[in-house]
């Protein structure tokens, strides 16, 4: 099959490819997709006697307009090194040449290091990557991460001591933190030979300006590599299937009401994404970390909760103070158990804007019994989709404090917390009414007979309208998988006991009986992070 590439050249533009291994892949699909355009391309091999795919590449290219020159490694490595702005400015013609770099991390830097000692435009210059995680997008495909040597947790591993943000601060911190993770991120993809390089240019930046810009692959990485942190997630077997939506850009140059309502459109869109028609993908979508933005909702979908006055709350009482800020800011909610509360963003610590979400965007469960049809009477529902919103990623000295993300319900968090728990929805009694349980002295067991029947309900409803969900016991099977697998590379899989082991039938789960879990709570992670205006009135209140 012929590569196939969206390379565009203007009429005067003379293509140079800058190739390092496989990286000669472009070049391949211009001479495919466009034969007759001359250019030239500098291929850096570690050998030019090396038979099989230099001599494929030399027959087609000879059947083109592009003239290839080989360059040994092995012999003219020194290109690459302290010569090769001299090297390029000797070769490149900068009112007619057009360069494409692709290669590994390391190659890819030097090369753009050298550019902009020549004061390279940066709009004359294309950059290609096959390094995993690129490609950021949602809907191209992905194949599974490589890991090509065992990581064993290097001695310098960033550990906190608190689920809360601990952001670095100096730039000592940082640089350790960013020199951890960078180690674990070349370590893993299998390209331990730019560390260095890439190093000393984000020491740079922090010297510079305190911060560093993750690159596309990092982020995605780190995204990645933070769910697999989680220690109080049981579903980390599928951090690999975390698509990572980088939205850093898009934002550039907006302020105020302006970003807030860019922002809000994104979360729209990873609603949208995320759910799938029920399908739920795993997703995070990750706002610029230069930017104040700080989102307020626990979850981009969450159920308001009205005190009464007989002291009930009607609704989720969860979600009690949440639901009087919506109501301070305009926000009037039908005065119902399942009204969804709007999104409210909060920019540079101080105005707050509200939005509220289309129905379009939520998916909604209602949820029936699979033997009792009294039980659907009750009208009780919940959304599909579990989408985190306030928590910070907390990224090698880099702190995110905008990037929601979502997996798929593990059943008794819907059934067991928010439906049963007496300090939410309370509905241990109704279920039973509806379901004829005896609630009568003689059986002191009917809390745990509803309990078991309100995520009988949740289970059947979920699956019967085609939306992702697991039961608990699934899920604490795929732990222990995601336990040996990590165990087999050499990581050390932490976690928080009471949050691992499931809510119901504890003692039937594996960790229960783990003594040796323990509870380390590592960078790169997700935190806990307070809201920027709560903060403003405790500074006022001092």
């Amino acid at each position: 099959t012929a590569p196939m590439g969206g390379i565009a050249f203007g009429g005067e533009d003379r293509p140079v490819f800058l190739a390092c291994g496989i990286g000669i892949t472009p070049a391949l699909a211009v001479a495919f997709a466009a034969p007759t355009r001359p250019g030239r391309v500098y291929w850096w091999v570690r050998s030019t006697e090396a038979p099989g795919l230099i001599d494929h590449v030399r027959e087609r290219l000879a059947q083109s307009a592009l003239d290839l020159v080989l360059i040994d490694t092995s012999k003219d490595g020194a290109r690459l090194g302290e010569d090769c702005a001299d090297w390029l400015r000797a070769r490149l013609m900068r009112a007619h040449d057009l360069p494409h770099v692709c290669g590994p991390v390391g190659f890819q830097s030097k090369i753009e290091r050298a550019l902009d000692a020549l004061e390279w435009p940066r709009e004359r210059l294309k950059l290609s990557s096959f390094v995993y995680g690129a490609g950021i997008e949602p809907d191209e495909p992905r194949a599974p991460l490589e890991r090509v040597e065992q990581f064993r947790v290097p001695d310098d591993t960033v550990v906190t001591e608190s689920f809360h943000l601990r952001e670095a601060r100096s730039f000592v911190e940082k640089q350790r933190e960013a020199r951890a993770f960078l180690a674990q991120f070349y370590h893993e993809i299998g390209a331990p030979e730019p560390f260095q390089d890439r190093l000393l240019a984000v020491t740079r930046a922090l010297r510079r300006t305190g911060s560093y810009r993750h690159t596309p692959e990092e982020l995605a990485f780190g995204a990645r590599l933070a769910w697999r942190n989680s220690n109080r997630c049981i579903g980390r077997y599928f951090w690999q299937s975390l698509v990572v939506r980088d939205r850093r850009e898009p934002l550039e140059g907006l302020e105020g009401r302006a970003l807030a309502k860019a922002v809000f459109d994104e979360l729209v869109a990873h609603m949208t994404f995320g759910t799938n028609g029920g399908d739920l993908r795993p997703s995070i979508t990750v706002f610029p970390s230069e930017k104040d933005v700080f989102i307020e909702n626990g979850q981009l979908i969450l159920y308001a909760g009205y005190p009464q006055k007989d002291g009930t709350i009607l609704g989720d009482p969860k979600n009690v103070e949440l639901t009087k800020k919506a109501i301070s800011l305009g926000w009037y909610g039908n005065k119902t158990e399942f009204d969804v509360l709007p999104i409210m963003i909060t920019i540079s610590g101080q105005e707050t804007h509200l939005f509220k979400l289309p129905e379009t965007a939520i998916l909604e469960v209602a949820l029936s019994h699979p033997e009792q049809e009294t039980f659907a009477k009750l009208g009780l529902k919940w959304f599909a989709l579990p989408a985190v919103a306030n928590m910070a990623l907390d990224l090698g000295g880099v702190v995110y404090r905008a990037a929601p993300s979502n997996g798929f319900y593990m059943g008794t968090e819907i059934g067991s917390f928010n439906l049963a728990d007496p300090k939410r929805y309370d509905k241990l009694v109704p279920a039973a009414e509806a379901l004829g349980i005896d609630r009568s002295e003689s059986n002191p067991m009917w809390r745990d007979q509803a309990l078991t029947e309100i995520n009988r309900a949740v289970l059947h409803s979920f699956r019967a309208q085609g939306v992702r969900i697991l039961d608990h016991h699934s899920l604490s099977s795929w732990f222990d998988r995601f336990r040996a697998d990590e165990a087999a590379k050499g990581r050390p899989v932490f976690g928080h006991w009471p949050w691992i082991v499931p809510p119901m039938a504890g003692n039937l789960s594996n960790v229960w009986h783990d003594a040796k879990l323990k509870n380390v709570i590592l960078k790169p992670g997700y935190f806990y992070q307070q809201s920027p205006t709560a903060e403003a009135k405790e500074s006022t209140a001092a």
